[in-house]
């Protein structure tokens, strides 16, 4: 497929306009709201010719049957596509033309990752320039190899997508990431408490809200100068938090909780943001997790950024009243959980 960026072109927002009409004609009553994304939504960046529309629906699940609808205007249906959550639709075979990522309204990850990097782009010119012309350039290098594209832009798209999900959620959100203070303890056992007890569930066993343990634990923490962030809302409730571990100048993160009714508002993102800009201040470009093999929601999460699961080995005897009762098979190796 053949690479081409080009200067921008006014026409660009005309042509979403055009086209939006037609996918709220197919997406009815189900859509709740339509959005022009990438680069051909931030203006004077040069980029591919391809519109790039993101509809947000109340079901996910419901839009698999519009896609006779899509394929009645020319679109071709690809499912998830590689992002859990999504529906993915693309126009235009030997010519490119026009992109649909559809995601449901409780989507707050990928809504807002797409809206952020749009409207930093917006905001900052400079920025924009940059990614232009690293585009141009990748294109003239490799024009006929998407995927050699693709790779030579992503750490930029990385980099800047994190800058821009914390610019976006410092300007947009009721909530603020910050250090713990000691004025946070008391809220702060109830939290780790409760992600305790939610880790139990994983683990297939049961376990009470113990506050003690979980004074213990924070106390733990503190004892050993872990850094530990905080998401404050609105009235000064805590939302949640992240505990990391710092082994020279590599970065653990070893514990994440947030409330249930805060997930999927961007709140994790920026615990996690916070964690990785501690690991980028002693000069690492990652951080290092520890996850139990049944969370495939922090998993899930944690791919989204661009983390893969590398290996899964820890080697120590049980806990105290731990019981191993679940095996699981790896190149012929077996792992007890």
């Amino acid at each position: 497929m053949e690479v081409r960026v080009v200067e921008p072109d006014p026409r660009w927002p005309e042509l979403f306009s055009v086209e939006a009409e037609r996918v709220k004609k197919i997406l009815g009553s189900e859509l709740v709201a339509i959005h022009h994304i990438g680069s051909t939504a931030v203006e004077n960046l040069a980029a591919k010719p391809i519109i790039d529309i993101m509809p947000v629906v109340k079901d996910i699940e419901k839009v698999d049957a519009f896609s006779e609808g899509f394929a009645a205007l020319g679109y071709e249906v690809m499912g998830e596509y590689g992002i859990p959550g999504r529906r993915y639709f693309r126009k235009g075979n030997l010519v490119r033309t026009h992109h649909v990522h559809i995601f449901a309204e409780g989507n707050r990850h990928d809504i807002d990752r797409h809206l952020a990097l749009r409207d930093y782009l917006r905001a900052h010119p400079d920025v924009a320039a940059e990614y232009g012309e690293l585009k141009q350039n990748l294109a003239r290098t490799f024009p006929n190899d998407i995927n050699a594209y693709m790779d030579g832009k992503d750490s930029f798209v990385k980099r800047v997508e994190a800058q821009a999900l914390r610019w976006y959620y410092s300007e947009r959100k009721p909530f603020t990431i910050r250090p713990v203070e000691e004025r946070d303890k008391p809220e702060l056992v109830w939290l780790i408490a409760a992600f305790r007890v939610e880790l139990s569930q994983l683990k297939e066993e049961t376990t009470e809200v113990d506050l003690g343990n979980a004074e213990e634990e924070l106390n733990s923490y503190l004892a050993k100068d872990m850094p530990i962030f905080v998401a404050e809302g609105e009235g000064g409730k805590l939302l949640g938090y992240i505990v990391c571990r710092v082994d020279g100048d590599v970065v653990w993160a070893e514990y994440m909780y947030v409330l249930p009714e805060m997930r999927r508002q961007g709140v994790a993102t920026m615990l996690y943001s916070q964690a990785e800009k501690l690991a980028a201040d002693l000069g690492q470009d990652t951080l290092y997790n520890w996850v139990h093999p049944n969370n495939k929601k922090i998993i899930a999460f944690l791919a989204k950024l661009g983390y893969n699961v590398l290996n899964l080995i820890e080697i120590r005897k049980a806990w105290n009243k731990e019981e191993l009762h679940r095996t699981i098979e790896v190149d012929g190796q077996e792992y007890r959980y």
